[in-house]
């Protein structure tokens, strides 16, 4: 199960540096065999946690100084959202091959771009880490890593447009990512550690300051009020990384961790979850108003992501209520 669960995130890794010394007429087949072969991993993890009924699983990986740094947890949530975002991976890679040709009359260029594929498989690799890992710093680690390649994605057209998005995207973001340094830091500090299980036995008054920190990078990286401004902007991108940032890329990692801190948790504050409504319900009103004056339908669609992720983030807010 360790060699699979490594593999489904490690193969698109290694895959996206091979993409980059392959012959160009290689790399759309490629890179469709490399994501598939992640696909397949995933599925199998599934199917040994899901059907065959394993319980939770942790296996600490990188150790520095008697300290885990990483680890991979793998259990009905991260075998479930880590066959969801590997499988739209692939489908977004066989979805690239159709669209970057010269058939597409939509696309303005139709030479194939190496960087394209390495980039798309760097973000497969980088869900997928984020998703099977046990360890905050992991978390922030693959956090990052989410957010270069959405940044080089975005900005893929290379025109003015493209690189201000690009660049609106990465700030934003990175701003609220300081939320996740800040809790990451405070929890090494209390608990010695940065392994997510040892969340749940820290006090009340260090899990609203540490929650308040991963609330605030997972509202950037979900595109939440106040940080939503830059996900409209970013679907200057390519049409597959839009279907991609909507469907299981960036949007999804915030409302990942903030799921993943939860379920380690245990006993959650009553404020976190209070927070957590009243945020999810402003950014759900103002979401739908701002259907309205929407004349471009991928700007509407990037608000209906908005709005839809504040429904997550109101369904793991109450679930705080329901753990008392």
């Amino acid at each position: 199960m360790v060699v699979l669960v490594l593999a489904s995130f490690l193969i698109p890794f290694l895959g996206a540096f091979l993409i980059l010394i392959i012959p160009v007429k290689w790399v759309k087949g490629s890179s469709q065999v490399i994501s598939f072969l992640a696909f397949l991993c995933s599925l199998f993890i599934l199917i040994d946690v899901g059907m065959v009924g394993k319980v939770s699983t942790t296996r600490d990986l990188v150790s520095i100084f008697d300290i885990v740094v990483f680890g991979i947890t793998f259990d009905k949530l991260s075998s479930l959202v880590g066959l969801a975002v590997i499988l739209v991976g692939f489908l977004i890679v066989v979805y690239s091959s159709g669209y970057l040709n010269p058939g597409n009359r939509e696309h303005p260029e139709h030479e194939v771009k190496r960087r394209y594929y390495f980039f798309l498989l760097m973000f497969i690799g980088s869900m997928g880490g984020l998703v099977y890992s046990s360890t905050m710093i992991g978390l922030l680690i693959f956090f990052e890593l989410t957010g270069v390649c959405s940044w080089a994605l975005i900005g893929y057209y290379d025109d003015q447009k493209a690189h201000k998005s690009a660049m609106k995207a990465i700030m934003v973001t990175q701003v609220a990512s300081l939320g996740l340094f800040i809790a990451t830091a405070i929890f090494f500090t209390l608990s010695g550690t940065f392994q997510l299980s040892e969340l749940a036995g820290l006090n009340d008054t260090a899990k609203i300051v540490i929650f308040i920190g991963i609330m605030i990078a997972a509202w950037g990286k979900s595109a939440q009020l106040p940080f939503h401004f830059w996900l409209p902007d970013a679907m200057v991108a390519p049409t597959p990384i839009s279907a991609y940032l909507h469907a299981a890329s960036m949007v999804k990692v915030g409302v990942f961790i903030f799921a993943r801190c939860l379920f380690s948790a245990g006993d959650v504050p009553l404020v976190i979850g209070t927070i957590g409504v009243i945020m999810a319900m402003i950014t759900m009103i103002y979401g739908f108003i701002m259907y309205f004056p929407q004349k471009d339908l991928k700007r509407l669609l990037a608000y209906s992501t908005i709005t839809q992720l504040s429904y997550i983030f109101l369904g793991l807010s109450l679930s705080i209520f329901g753990s008392h």
